[in-house]
């Protein structure tokens, strides 16, 4: 099995608008995993949801589009349809961390449940959370 990563919604929304605070920073991350240097990003589904609803009320329909196409035609990203169990789980870690947004907890949820410890992020909120380590730079943790 391939070496995987979770990739967050501030990272691959950041990579798709340029005029993100962290654009650089991101695009960099997703460059990186398309070129094979870092673990293939898992893209939860509330990942990919968040992002696409971001980027297309912020940079237009046609740039989401893009940033889809490549995120499903890329060696470096795989898009993960999330179960019930994880779903259960997510919203259970809604309940109990005020910090998490719910989209945060699903992410966290679908990362424990397919024990993925390594998340690409720039929220801090997922500091401290057991079991994950967030990452905010393209290194391959693995190396």
């Amino acid at each position: 099995m391939a070496q995987s990563a979770t990739v967050d919604t501030t990272v691959l929304y950041a990579a798709g608008n340029r005029r993100a605070t962290f654009h650089e920073d991101a695009l960099e991350i997703v460059k990186a995993a398309d070129r094979g240097n870092l673990p293939v990003l898992r893209i939860p589904d509330a990942v990919l949801l968040e992002t696409m609803n971001g980027l297309h009320r912020t940079v237009g329909h046609g740039k989401a589009v893009d940033v889809m196409k490549r995120l499903q035609e890329g060696d470096g990203f795989g898009i993960e349809r999330g179960s019930l169990a994880v779903l259960t789980a997510g919203i259970q870690l809604f309940q109990e961390i005020e910090r998490l947004s719910l989209g945060d907890a699903l992410v966290v949820a679908d990362a424990r449940h397919n024990e993925v410890e390594y998340l690409y992020s720039f929220d801090g909120d997922f500091d401290g959370i057991d079991g994950i380590t967030r990452l905010n730079t393209p290194d391959n943790p693995y190396r």
